[in-house]
Formats: structure tokens, sequence, C-alpha cells
């Protein structure tokens, strides 16, 4: 099985581990790239060269297209270097017929990326913000393993595993405080100030945040403007104990698996609460961090990803 990836904004690099490709195809704008990831800067991050010649990117050549966008920005006209990719994006499915075409719809927002842009026919929607208020049709499936970032987060969990023990009592954050991508969560700074000198803040560059996290015995991931956040992915690549606002995000765990129940909060006093519990119960404590591992170890892995997007092949 030939696959492609057309990532025209360099968000997911990642995934080119996961499908195992470096056929990864990238579509600058005006002699930029997004993230300011010119060839040899993406090189120096990733070890791999992306591609640009489109006219390679053909069904004669693949069987599987792989599109990563942030759906909701097709619909900005005033986004010339977005309508420049999209016109790229269309012209590629209108001349060629691929047997399968998957698109991994990267946006903040919950919405059907179907009904968001329906010009674009495709097999199979991954969605990163899948959520369990909304209803989305069947052939949209969660994928909350992809998120942008300066160095693409799944990229960071594939490859980071930092575990520095004996780990410091303290509840760890080191992000902004912006607010909620959704109403119905308690803004990140009510959070923050809500929990006080009870939360250790950091501001530093993002190596030494991840050791800084890889020192805490447990570290604070809020809601941002969309599901999931960045955090999650670097406090599971840094092993510390995820302590996490409640989503209304759905992941494809397998047989009831879940993140502990005991680590999960919806407002500062609870937060309080089951951090207290796990700072005085060694027991508990292992408990859930052992269910951590096991969660990252077999999802956020390159075998059980590449299984579940494949699984839909057929």
């Amino acid at each position: 099985m030939r696959v492609a990836i057309l990532d025209p904004r360099i968000q997911t690099p990642g995934l080119s581990l996961v499908l195992n490709t470096s056929d990864y195809y990238v579509i600058g704008h005006n002699n930029t790239y997004d993230l300011d990831k010119n060839p040899s800067k993406f090189f120096n991050l990733y070890n791999f060269n992306y591609r640009e010649d489109l006219n390679s990117l053909t069904s004669e050549n693949y069987d599987v297209l792989c599109i990563i966008y942030a759906i909701k920005d097709f619909n900005d006209p005033s986004r010339a270097d977005v309508q420049h990719h999209l016109k790229h994006i269309m012209n590629i499915l209108s001349i060629n017929t691929f047997k399968k075409v998957f698109v991994f719809d990267n946006h903040d927002a919950d919405y059907d990326p179907i009904k968001m842009y329906p010009q674009l026919q495709a097999d199979m929607w991954f969605k990163r913000n899948y959520s369990s208020m909304k209803s989305y049709p069947s052939n949209v499936v969660p994928f909350p393993f992809l998120i942008f970032g300066h160095i693409c987060p799944l990229w960071k969990v594939l490859n980071i595993n930092l575990n520095e023990i004996p780990k410091i009592d303290r509840l760890l954050w080191g992000g902004g405080l912006f607010g909620s991508g959704s109403s119905q969560y308690l803004s990140r700074s009510y959070i923050a100030n809500s929990l006080g000198s009870y939360l250790t803040k950091v501001d530093v560059p993002n190596n030494v945040y991840l050791q800084e996290l890889s020192k805490s015995k447990f570290s604070l991931d809020m809601n941002g403007c969309g599901d999931p956040n960045i955090r999650t992915f670097e406090i599971l690549a840094s092993n510390s104990l995820l302590i996490q606002q409640y989503k209304y995000l759905i992941w494809p765990f397998e047989n009831g698996d879940a993140f502990s129940e005991e680590t999960i909060f919806k407002t500062p006093e609870e937060c309080r609460i089951k951090v207290d519990t796990l700072y005085n119960d060694n027991a508990l404590y292992k408990k859930c961090f052992d269910n951590q591992q096991y969660i990252k170890n077999k999802y956020f892995s390159v075998e059980w990803l590449n299984k579940y997007i494949l699984s839909f092949l057929n």
C-alpha cells in the first residue's frame, strides 16, 4: 500500500512516522512556509526532507492520500495562503483517482468537518477535536493524536521519553492563561488564580520546560482553545502524572481504557482534593501512573496508530 501525506502547513510531520512514509508533501506560499520551516530548518528538526514536487503526487504513484489541514480555514477568503493551499488540494483530487482519501482535520473546534467544507470529498475524516457533545457521520472518527506546534507534538511523544527520578512533589504548569475553547469549561486564568501558590508556574524555553515537567510528580493540563491541548502530549512525553481538566473529548481507546478518574477534575477545589489524595496515597499514585504509562505505551505508539488508521482502508 503506497501512502502519501499532503500537509501544506507542516502541522503534523509525526504522521510520517506512523504511516512509515517519507513521501511527505508540503506547499509553500510566496516562497514562505508555515512555522518558518524552510527545507533546512525542517530537516534539522525531523531528519528527513519534505517534498514539494506536487506533480509526483498522483494516483499512479500512491494508493492512499492523507491530507492534513484545519478544514474550517478553507472558508476564510481573506487568507491568501489558505486559498493557495486549497487550490492545489482540489486540483490534485480532481485529476486523480486515489483508492482512498483520508482527511485529518486539525482545527481547534469540534464541528463536523464534512458540513464545514463538503466540496472536499474524502473516504474518511479523522477529527482532532471529536466531542462527546456532538454527533458526527459514520465516516468521521476521533483522532486526538495530532495538534500543530513549532515542533509537532505527536513527533515529541513518539520520540521523547523523559523520566527523571526522584520527582519533586509539586503540581507544575508552564502554559499561557488565555481562555478555554468551550464556554462549558472554566477558564485557565480562573483555575490558576484559584489554585494560587498551590500551583508551581514556570516560564522557560520548551526544552527546559520538558525537563521541569520530568522533575515534577504532577503536571497540570488545562483546556485551551480546543481539545486536546499541546500540554497533554508534553506531559506524556515527560512521564509526569497528568492532572487534567475534564474534556468533552473522545479518545478512540479500546476495551474501556481511559485515563484514571482520580486524575481528572472540573473545578480548582476538586483539583486540590485529588492531588492531595495522590500526594498522600502512594499506592493510588502508582496505580494512576501505571495506567497512564499503559495508555501512552499502547495508544501513543507507531504500531497502534498505524493499525487504527489503516483499519479504515476497507
